[in-house]
């Protein structure tokens, strides 16, 4: 089996256009290219059909082969229901998730770097409130900081497929496993939000 690369994607794009719409491989632009994080590929193409010009985005497995496609001059945020809503408000929620633990670490931190005065007869002295536990609870938030801004960072992509009326590049990006990361790292509400939402993207990108 060949290397799966972006050469190959386009060559496979340009086999399926051919295949299906009878568009010579020359003719057919593939501008897009990306492999998604759970090993997919998404591409994107155009060419001219019945003096119309086509553009599609095609959602590819590992292996290359074509799982679906969705025609982006018929697809439009309005046909995906409730999905745009729901990946806002979920944006909006992971936002403020990432705000709050920003502040807690700010807090642990303020509060790590505070000093204890000790009066004692043999005199003054002064010592770190800073422990081993603060240091363990700052390890923590700091982790879970850096999910939550993962987390954020493939919500705004998928709202980006959204917006571009792509419901298979955004239901690919929109994985359950995301959906289960939000549930613990950015919130329940915007977890849930993630997975109701795949219904509707799935329904728009068939």
């Amino acid at each position: 089996m060949s290397e799966v690369n972006s050469q190959y994607i386009i060559k496979k794009l340009k086999e399926w256009a051919l295949l299906n719409y009878g568009a010579p491989e020359e003719s057919v632009n593939v501008f897009s290219v990306n492999r998604l994080s759970n090993g997919y590929w998404n591409a994107r193409c155009s060419f001219i059909y019945n003096n119309e010009e086509k553009r599609f985005s095609v959602s590819l497995d590992s292996n290359g082969e074509i799982v679906s496609y969705s025609d982006l001059s018929k697809t439009g945020s309005g046909d995906m229901g409730s999905a745009p809503t729901m990946i806002l408000i979920a944006e909006v929620f992971s936002i403020i998730a990432l705000i709050g633990l920003v502040l807690s670490l700010v807090a642990v931190l303020i509060a790590g770097t505070a000093s204890i005065t000790n009066v004692t007869p043999a005199g003054t002295t002064t010592v770190s409130a800073f422990s081993s536990v603060i240091g363990i609870i700052v390890v923590a938030v700091v982790i879970m900081l850096v999910i939550s801004v993962y987390i954020l960072s493939r919500i705004l992509k998928i709202r980006k497929y959204i917006l571009a009326g792509d419901a298979v590049s955004a239901l690919s990006e929109d994985s359950v496993g995301l959906g289960v990361l939000a549930l613990i790292f950015n919130g329940i509400i915007a977890g849930i939000l993630l997975l109701l939402a795949r219904d509707d993207l799935r329904r728009a990108s068939q």
